[in-house]
């Protein structure tokens, strides 16, 4: 079945919030604006849409990029606060989203992620690092 979200994703207009992320155009904008120090490349995939006859171009931004730089910012914030945390292997959130058992041990058995979702290799997926972050303490 063919994905129904657009690939692109234009900013949210003024004082209006992303539906796929929730954050606001201002926030956007700032990520937007990173660049790899080592490349001087923007870190999420975007694009400027000339308009025939205007001045301004439209910001167009690559949803799954936005999406992917996003998790890996989660996925970096989790392995900085582990310490802090009852993991005395240091697992990572890879690792426990890989891993059933651990991610039982981690966010308990009667969690939102059924043993369906196991079966069928959905653990890759955002929801599910959502969980694991949130069971580790790391997001509200």
């Amino acid at each position: 079945m063919p994905d129904t979200e657009s690939d692109w994703i234009r900013l949210p207009k003024p004082r209006a919030r992303c539906p796929h992320t929730g954050l606001s155009r201002t926030s956007l904008v700032e990520l937007l604006d990173e660049v790899d120090p080592s490349t001087g490349e923007p870190l999420i995939k975007q694009m400027r849409v000339e308009r025939h006859g205007k001045q301004r171009r439209i910001r167009m931004i690559h949803r799954e990029s936005l999406l992917r730089y996003l998790d890996s910012r989660a996925n970096h914030q989790a392995l900085a606060f582990a310490p802090g945390i009852n993991n005395p292997d240091n697992y990572s959130v890879d690792d426990v989203v890989a891993n059933q058992e651990l991610f039982q041990l981690f966010v308990g058995e009667d969690n939102l992620i059924t043993e369906v979702d196991w079966q069928i290799g959905k653990l890759a997926t955002r929801k599910a690092r959502l969980v694991v972050l949130r069971s580790l303490g790391l997001l509200a």
